[in-house]
């Protein structure tokens, strides 16, 4: 559960701002950056912030790829993973809660 939502709107709102692809949704303002975007080698993730945390990559059945946060600006460059419709992003901090999250992206 995000503590202070960084996105105040009303829900039919909330919904078509989500459905954008390409954004993320921090749980306070303060708190880290996370990208995940499709590019021509499959899936690029930079995070800003969060150092301490897991940077978690998810697809339909749970956790596809997981790493450490390590530094203040960091990026990851990985394959789309065969045969998953989808795959989404999440920062979780050292104490188990959720710090950020993105939106899906589509194979």
């Amino acid at each position: 559960m995000l503590d202070q939502p960084s996105l105040w709107d009303t829900p039919s709102a909330i919904s078509s701002q989500v459905a954008d692809s390409g954004r993320s949704h921090s749980g306070s303002p303060d708190g880290p950056q996370l990208i995940l975007e499709r590019d021509e080698a499959g899936i690029r993730l930079h995070t800003g912030g969060g150092v301490g945390g897991v940077l978690i990559l998810i697809g339909p059945a749970g956790t596809v790829h997981a790493e450490p946060i390590t530094a203040v600006d960091q990026e990851w460059r990985l394959p789309f993973p065969d045969g998953l419709p989808y795959v989404r992003a999440q920062i979780i901090g050292i104490d188990g809660n959720m710090l950020a999250v993105s939106n899906p992206i589509w194979a």
